[in-house]
């Protein structure tokens, strides 16, 4: 059975291919339908978390480098979590905010990475 990388660890090779800002915006259309509340929240962090791996990457320290990845994410997404949370009336904790991108990361890890170009 073929192993498949998780698309976080093959996303430097197929950041560009995978997850354009139409495919960011599709998942957001989706949130939007669901969820429509948190459309801004999930679009904002799947970003920030694509951008934190798209650094890393360009720094040549893609691989054990998940608590740095996750730093650059958090702070980025810091007023947005917090301005979602006041207008929707949840407490701003910081362990909710640390699992909401946890759950981000999650989802794109369940997509596996598409065969590498030849």
């Amino acid at each position: 059975m073929a192993s498949f990388k998780s698309i976080l660890s093959a996303i430097g090779h197929v950041l560009g291919k995978i997850f354009t800002p139409g495919n960011i915006q599709v998942a957001a259309n989706v949130a939007e339908i669901a969820l429509p509340q948190f459309t801004g929240l999930i679009q904002a962090t799947a970003s920030a978390v694509i951008k934190a791996e798209a650094v890393a990457t360009a720094a040549g320290q893609q691989s054990g480098s998940g608590a740095q990845k996750a730093a650059l994410a958090l702070a980025e997404i810091e007023g947005v979590y917090q301005n979602f949370a006041i207008a929707n009336g949840f407490p701003v904790v910081p362990e909710n905010k640390q699992k909401f991108v946890d759950a981000i990361v999650a989802a794109l890890n369940s997509f596996p990475a598409p065969p590498a170009a030849a």
